[in-house]
């Protein structure tokens, strides 16, 4: 059974029930957030939190990253809420907690949206079915991670539900919010966009295109766009190959999910004009999205997540080729394996904890007098700045010079080495080899290690004032 889109204000509140039921699942399965800031949430923070006004965080964020601005001002005025807009100095445990709230926030209006586009698209175990694949997808235990990537699956999903439901202004106006929050949203609506134009031209003439109107809004920030990939903000040195997309979706999902939902779903596509309606438009987003990066660099792993919402539906629209019991049956396999799986995975460590490593650091800058924190990668230093107080002056990006000198040096010092560098590009990676073994690791991640060096017979003034005073 599916939902219909009724106009009596009860029956309009009941049929929302499966967006609440799903969010506030999504939320709790997650919840509370992990304890530190990865590179990303820190860059947030300091083009928000640092004293800026709205009109600093637009025109900051246009020249100085590869986004629009539309999640940096919610997270702005969230942040705000929460008395943490100025960001206190040392970012404290509250702050980083509130924050990743706030993305956490994102996955469950997503989960939300994805129940309530299947209930409405699909019926009862198509949208369980859906919420399943949302709750398996690889990157769901980081969501609160990923800050505006799930609030752009929603507004994508919403955006496609309502152009799917013959409702194009409310698309269109749902997909320019979407776009003012990534621009990848407007590329995962187009084909519904379409779609909807398509079908709307056909039943009531060119009036139809007044519906789509409201994507002139998004207008006042294209001279922001032009600059941002004029001035190489679409960083085409770290380009993946385009087909890696492809790859990154495949493996997004356990083994044997996958592919017998995609078949299921193209044999359903060929009978049901339903199913039709929602897997080509959503293959037709990826291949959009493939066509697009022979031109910029839009493909990373953590942008399928944007399309995450949608990609479940399309495979759970299969279901619908299916007796009943079929799909209550692989509904069920499907969804209590992932509830299970997504809330045994909410305490995942972030890939790069920055605030993870900046405690650690602050103890030994404390410890060890003079000591420094020498980093690979110009763009990290700030974010590790923001968590250490006091202790700005002592954060240096290393250079080939510098990394020279340090091979030498008789003094104590800690040193990042960033995995994205390969290990020519690495000063850090230089040091490491010449000391050999005698440097400690302290806190690696994926992204990121932090090492500690101590020469052999050195000890601090600080150290040793304590041990004559004991």
């Amino acid at each position: 059974m599916s939902y219909r889109l009724v106009r009596h204000p009860l029956r309009r509140l009941y049929s929302l029930f499966p967006f609440f039921l799903a969010a506030g699942l999504a939320f709790l399965l997650l919840y509370p957030p992990p304890s530190g800031w990865d590179f990303d949430n820190t860059f947030t923070a300091l083009k928000t939190l640092r004293g800026q006004g709205v009109a600093e965080v637009w025109e900051g964020i246009g020249k100085g990253d590869a986004h629009p601005p539309g999640y940096y001002l919610l997270y702005k005025a969230w942040m705000a809420l929460g008395g943490y807009d100025p960001l206190p100095p040392g970012v404290p445990e509250g702050a980083i907690r509130w924050g990743l709230t706030f993305n956490l926030l994102g996955f469950a209006l997503m989960a939300g949206a994805v129940a309530l586009a299947g209930a409405y698209l699909l019926g009862l175990w198509g949208s369980l079915l859906a919420l399943g694949l949302l709750f398996l997808f690889a990157d769901a235990p980081y969501a609160s991670l990923l800050r505006m990537y799930p609030f752009a699956g929603a507004l994508a999903v919403l955006s496609a539900l309502a152009y799917l439901t013959r409702r194009p202004l409310l698309g269109s106006l749902l997909g320019v919010l979407g776009l003012y929050t990534h621009y990848l949203a407007g590329v995962a609506v187009a084909p519904f966009a379409l779609l909807a134009l398509w079908e709307g031209w056909r039943e009531r003439g060119p009036r139809v295109a007044l519906a789509f109107l409201p994507y002139l809004l998004f207008l006042p920030w294209v001279p922001m766009l032009a600059y941002q990939v004029s001035h190489g903000y679409n960083f085409p040195h770290i380009r993946p190959v385009p087909e890696s997309l492809f790859l990154y979706v495949r493996d997004k999902w356990p083994e044997g999910v996958l592919y017998p939902l995609l078949l299921l779903g193209l044999l359903a596509a060929w009978r049901i004009p339903k199913t039709r309606r929602i897997l080509l438009p959503t293959l037709a987003s990826l291949y959009l999205w493939f066509y697009l990066s022979l031109l910029v660099n839009v493909v990373l792993s953590r942008y399928v997540f944007l399309f995450a919402g949608l990609i479940s539906l399309a495979l759970a629209s299969g279901v619908s080729l299916l007796p009943p019991w079929g799909r209550r049956v692989v509904a069920l396999v499907v969804l209590v394996p992932a509830l299970l799986t997504l809330h045994s995975q909410r305490a995942l460590l972030p890939w790069e904890d920055i605030t993870a490593q900046a405690r650690i650091t602050r103890s030994f800058l404390v410890a060890l007098e003079g000591a420094r924190l020498y980093l690979d990668g110009r763009g990290r230093a700030d974010p590790f700045r923001l968590h250490l107080p006091g202790f700005e002056g002592r954060v240096v990006v290393l250079d080939w010079l510098g990394a020279t000198e340090l091979c030498g040096a008789g003094k104590p010092f800690l040193l990042w080495r960033y995995h994205n560098y390969r290990p020519e590009e690495s000063p850090v990676q230089r040091v490491l080899e010449c000391l050999g073994g005698r440097v400690r690791v302290l806190h690696p991640t994926p992204v990121g290690t932090l090492y500690l060096y101590v020469p052999e017979g050195y000890q601090s003034t600080s150290v040793a004032t304590r041990n004559r005073q004991r």
